[in-house]
């Protein structure tokens, strides 16, 4: 008889019987001394508070005392393994039952396979589906579901929609937990054209779709940036039947975040309170972030607010979109202030888009010395300025003409080897020009020939007219050259 590939997995030693010591100790007190008997083993796998350890503990016992008798017990076992996402355990009760001359049928099989799926543990899924087609019980239509859910699980969503690929042309037919397995895969993978196309196999099979389906559906529109598909799918919902859940309205309040909607955006979040929804933090978020872009400070300062009252406490995301919405109106005051609160009140530690944000906020009230302080904090927030944040400040000092920080802060830059990119050598150039400061575009021109930098197209004109002005002939020549040689 050939070795069953259920043997060959090799379990890891979590996955044997044995008895470590734990706190089941006590509780399985009998059981050590080998007074368990098959009624109280039962009872015990029956009982869903039970540890996983403890769980070990009463199979291993029952295995040494031989109180599985059949098929039955056994997928009890492989049940009480499931509901704790123990699939090594699991497995290793299927192997037990070869070795006892027990036969695995359907139901244990199954049980073994969504063990895996909620271990996230595809392979061996798969694995087993394959042994069943080999040597028996033919898989059935729980079976797929349940390993195309493993491999969704386990980010596998091209596999996934192979396998409903796979049922739809050989069968079994695929239900709804296969198609929702399959666009919670095309979710993950934010392929919405797979996902719309899922949603089109269910309604011409006639199967009801679930909320959780559709709100697979809508976040993979959203993430595909197919924003008008996603709200469009929310729009539809009532037409199915379904009841818009807290899942559906943050993907669709996200999608009018990305479209700068802000006004739908919060309408959907009042339609959301009126339908007895309490908001969460990534509804507030997404909220937030579409006032955030229409520069509605004040209606994010409100929503913030109403977080507070409502005990969901802001994150570091939540604070950098209103702080976006001031920087986009110019309130910098604000900015600042907003800044000492979020230190303060929340105790939330500043990142590298706060800082950002910040010296945006600064440099738009023409706060060069503000915009230089909040720089300077970077390293005692434990954030590293970088080349977005060099760039920025001196822009901000070609604002208020402190050319000498200027070009102090670009041989920083510069000197410690920051990948530019083509919008960051634009907005160098221009500092240079505006400022006629030939010897910042020299040090440019450098960079170029011994570092490799990467010129935009306006920001090698704009340092050639700059240093033909300042009768730099060898320097423009090369830039030149350089130009005509791309």
């Amino acid at each position: 008889q050939d070795s069953s590939p259920l043997l060959l997995l090799h379990p890891s030693p979590d996955a044997t019987f044995a008895r470590p010591p734990a706190r089941a100790r006590a509780v399985m007190a009998s059981a050590a001394h080998g007074a368990l008997s098959r009624c109280q083993g039962l009872q015990l796998l029956r009982t869903s508070k039970k540890t996983k350890q403890e769980v070990r503990e009463v199979i291993s016992a029952m295995l040494d005392l031989g109180h599985f008798h059949d098929a039955q017990d056994f997928t009890l076992a492989i049940g009480a393994c499931k509901m704790r996402a123990m699939w090594e355990q699991g497995l290793s009760m299927l192997t037990a039952m070869q070795q006892r001359a027990v036969e695995a049928d359907a139901i244990c099989c199954g049980a073994a396979i969504s063990a895996c799926e909620r271990g996230r543990a595809w392979q061996p899924a798969l694995a087993l589906l394959e042994e069943m087609r080999r040597r028996g019980p033919a898989p059935n239509v729980i079976h797929l579901s349940a390993a195309a859910s493993a491999c969704e699980k386990g980010t596998q969503w091209a596999r996934t929609l192979a396998m409903v690929h796979g049922m739809d042309i050989e069968g079994p037919s695929p239900n709804i937990i296969t198609y929702g397995a399959a666009i919670k895969a095309c979710e993950r993978g934010a392929h919405w054209p797979l996902a719309l196309s899922c949603l089109t196999d269910v309604q011409r099979r006639g199967l009801k779709l679930s909320i959780i389906a559709m709100n697979s559906a809508i976040s993979a529109c959203e993430k595909g940036q197919q924003w008008t598909r996603a709200l469009a799918l929310f729009a539809g919902l009532p037409a199915m039947l379904l009841s818009p859940d807290i899942m559906s309205y943050s993907a669709s309040i996200s999608g009018c975040a990305r479209q700068q909607h802000w006004a739908r955006a919060a309408r959907l979040l009042d339609e959301a309170r009126r339908g007895q929804i309490a908001p969460d933090l990534i509804m507030y978020n997404a909220t937030i972030s579409a006032s955030a872009a229409a520069a509605m400070w004040a209606q994010s300062l409100a929503l913030m607010a109403e977080m507070h009252r409502n005990l969901v406490w802001p994150d570091v995301v939540t604070y950098n979109s209103v702080l976006a919405a001031f920087e986009g109106s110019g309130q910098w005051p604000g900015a600042l202030a907003l800044l000492g609160e979020m230190r303060s009140r929340s105790k939330l530690r500043p990142d590298l888009t706060t800082c950002v944000t910040l010296i945006r906020a600064c440099g738009k009230g023409l706060q060069w010395q503000r915009a230089a302080q909040v720089f300077s904090q970077m390293d005692d927030l434990a954030v590293g300025p970088d080349w977005l944040t060099h760039t920025m400040l001196i822009r901000q000092y070609g604002y208020g003409q402190q050319w000498s920080l200027a070009a102090r802060l670009l041989t920083d830059t510069l000197g410690r080897g920051f990948r530019l990119d083509l919008e960051a050598s634009r907005q160098l150039a221009i500092t240079c020009v505006e400022g006629q400061q030939w010897q910042m575009a020299l040090q440019l021109c450098e960079a170029v020939q011994t570092k490799g930098l990467q010129l935009h197209p306006d920001a090698r004109q704009m340092l050639i007219y700059t240093l033909r002005n300042a009768q730099q002939p060898d320097a423009v020549a090369f830039l030149q050259h350089k130009a005509e040689h791309r």
